[in-house]
């Protein structure tokens, strides 16, 4: 897996950084790259510095699913004032999955842009989160993918189905370590009860006992769609 970086400045301006403290992050809680049994998939992430008039000094870590970093490794550039910066992965080699953490010493917006095979489609980042909650539709061709990346120490998830009229429908828990990436899509969790996901729709609300990061898809024949992480108290 290769990753080019390319800095895109929307106006001039000038700026001083004394020293970087890399104390603001984003999460993008699925990341894929690569070529596996026919499917493509091409990541790219842009990064908007919210500061105007500042460089900023930005580390982007990608790791595996159990938290290790990927190749090649940390990438560390700086974007200039009033600008952006894309990094760009080349889509080669087996499929790599896991997480991405960007740090900042300013303020940051960021998206991930998923191309490929499977269509195109963007992916916001990730907020820390404990307890959240997203639509899930399933049908023959349709499903609904989540994705979770630990942010703090080992921790329980708890999964909590529920039908569109808000009934218990099942619940599920799993465990979920640091910087550890897990994505399964709905109908692979192992469920307190038999779910009959040949036509199901509804919602899921997952809590976590530590921080952590979502991104949920729906995957339909036609291609990816990022569905909202709504925050909940």
């Amino acid at each position: 897996m290769t990753a080019t970086r390319t800095s895109n400045p929307a106006a001039a301006g000038s700026s001083t950084v004394e020293v970087a403290v890399l104390n603001e992050e984003l999460y993008f809680a699925q990341f894929a790259n690569g070529v596996q049994a026919g499917t493509t998939i091409i990541s790219e992430i842009t990064l908007i510095p919210l500061l105007a008039g500042n460089a900023a000094a930005v580390t982007v870590e990608i790791n595996d699913d159990a938290g290790k970093p990927l190749s090649p490794g940390p990438l560390d550039l700086i974007i200039p004032a009033n600008g952006s910066a894309t990094v760009k992965f080349d889509g080669q080699g087996p499929i790599q999955t896991g997480s991405v953490k960007v740090s900042s010493d300013v303020k940051l917006s960021g998206v991930l842009l998923f191309s490929g095979s499977l269509g195109i489609s963007s992916v916001p980042e990730s907020k820390r989160l404990k307890k959240f909650t997203v639509p899930v539709s399933t049908s023959p061709g349709t499903s609904t993918g989540i994705a979770m990346v630990g942010l703090g120490p080992n921790q329980t998830i708890q999964l909590d189905l529920r039908s569109t009229n808000g009934s218990p429908v099942a619940k599920a828990s799993l465990p979920l370590g640091p910087k550890q990436h897990l994505a399964r899509f709905v109908d692979q969790f192992t469920w307190d009860h038999a779910v009959d996901f040949s036509n199901f729709s509804g919602h899921l609300v997952v809590t976590g006992s530590s921080d952590l990061a979502a991104t949920v898809l729906l995957i339909t024949a036609a291609g990816l769609a990022a569905v909202p992480v709504a925050e909940m108290p």
